[in-house]
């Protein structure tokens, strides 16, 4: 796992500032993350965000209730 520094953004889109992740990749993609005490899991989701035109991916945790995404470098995540 390495330790990453990310720009997060909450629910309503407000950035809540850096926030730190610990962050396995595998074939050039986020596997898992840790983020505020929970571990995440690609959901085979992913796209665009319309707002950065970046690739996504989607990763969730406690059987899908709680989900973030993030972009392919994983410096920024968005909570959802």
């Amino acid at each position: 796992m390495r330790r990453i520094t990310a720009q997060a953004f909450d629910l309503n889109n407000k950035n809540i500032g850096k926030q730190f992740a610990d962050v396995e990749f595998f074939a050039g993609q986020a596997a898992s993350i840790i983020y505020k005490n929970e571990s995440y899991y690609p959901s085979g989701k992913t796209g665009t965000n319309i707002r950065t035109g970046e690739y996504v991916q989607e990763l969730n945790a406690k059987n899908d209730s709680l989900r973030i995404w993030i972009n392919k470098q994983v410096t920024i995540i968005w909570e959802d």
